[in-house]
């Protein structure tokens, strides 16, 4: 190496008055050409990178073209397993028309697993941890997007393993979803942080899937947020979005009548102020506080996943999860309870017992610990 190199490095900005358009020239690229090429890189990773980048996809068998209805079920298991919950819930919407696209973020799946799903599911794809739920559903309506699906689709299901099930009448449910038209669907309104639907099961007609508000939504959501972060931008931003433009929020279960419902039932055995606070409608969870009027008087098909994991205090009749199925004549009762009892005994080591002495705190204990907070 050349003695004049040696120089130049231990003294690399020559003199002003001998290279003046050199220096100047150098001192720009080194304080612009960095952050221009790190905004680059932000944005391709943002807005260009497929959220299923990475991600191992294995399609499925049941690709019917006969259906244009699709959904994107997320789902995550603390031993990388599919329960057969989530295989139930697969089944009756294979059985009412529905191509799915399942998006894993457990650890690993194995092989047993992805054969059995081949058949009931459009796809199986299986991604890193990271974006909770929304960060899935991106990655699955991107996926049906690349393959030109979406463009005709008539109506799109976005769905998680927090709901339990089907106790009964899924299938009307679903049925009644596929003539739904004018409006944002949903299980379940929420009016805490704002009105909303719940995120865990949300359905787009055709019109809605076909708007500028849904492709600029999800062209938007990322991977990196914080739980809470998501809840607001995303679960309660997803709402709002659409109800901005004059769509109509359509809860197939509506808070404000299980209130009602929950207030003559609270008040033969409370106080008014103690009925009060408990349904205060800007803080309580519906599917957690009313999942037994939601079963009892409504015929909800559901029972959140994060009641069988809570000791199930029950404000409505004082009974735990297990024994207020078991006394109710529901279509496959025997069969939920008995798959539930078999998760409850394989995860609860692994969750732990929980407590809560006020059913408006109840925390959704299995999402808490579901997703890398990225």
């Amino acid at each position: 190496m050349s003695a004049p190199y040696f120089a130049e490095l231990n003294n690399p900005t020559p003199p002003a008055k001998t290279y003046p358009i050199k220096t100047a020239l150098k001192s720009i690229i080194q304080k612009v050409a960095p952050g221009l090429l790190k905004k680059k890189e932000t944005r391709h990773a943002r807005d260009d990178a497929p959220a299923y980048e990475r991600a191992k996809i294995v399609k499925g068998d049941c690709r019917d073209q006969s259906s244009s209805f699709y959904t994107i079920y997320s789902t995550w298991d603390p031993q990388s397993i599919v329960d057969e919950t989530v295989f139930r819930v697969l089944n009756e919407l294979k059985v009412a028309g529905f191509r799915t696209v399942l998006v894993s973020t457990s650890e690993s799946m194995s092989q047993t697993d992805v054969e059995r799903l081949q058949p009931i599911c459009e796809a199986v794809i299986s991604r890193e941890n990271v974006g909770h739920d929304f960060y899935s559903y991106k990655a699955g309506i991107e996926y049906l997007k690349s393959l030109g699906h979406l463009d005709q689709a008539a109506g799109l299901l976005i769905m998680n393993d927090s709901l339990t099930g089907p106790l009964g009448t899924f299938s009307i449910l679903l049925a009644r979803l596929k003539t739904a038209s004018n409006g944002l669907w949903g299980l379940n309104d929420s009016h805490q942080k704002g009105h909303h639907l719940q995120s865990c099961f949300v359905y787009f007609p055709s019109a809605l899937i076909a708007s500028e508000t849904f492709r600029e939504f999800w062209s938007q959501v990322e991977s990196t947020l914080p739980k809470q972060e998501v809840i607001n931008r995303y679960e309660v931003g997803l709402s709002q979005r659409f109800t901005d433009e004059g769509i109509e929020l359509k809860p197939l279960f509506k808070t404000d009548v299980l209130i009602e419902a929950a207030q003559k039932i609270l008040s033969q055995r409370h106080s008014p102020e103690i009925v009060a606070a408990i349904l205060n409608r800007d803080a309580v969870n519906p599917t957690l506080l009313f999942w037994s009027i939601l079963v009892e008087r409504f015929n909800f098909p559901f029972v959140k996943r994060a009641v069988f994991l809570e000791p199930a205090w029950n404000p409505q009749s004082g009974r735990s999860v297990f024994d207020f199925l078991e006394g109710r004549d529901l279509h496959r009762r025997d069969e939920v309870v008995t798959v539930m009892k078999a998760y409850i005994e394989r995860v609860r080591p692994i969750f732990g017992n929980t407590t809560t002495t006020n059913a408006t705190q109840s925390v959704d204990f299995h999402h808490e610990r579901r997703r890398h907070p990225g």
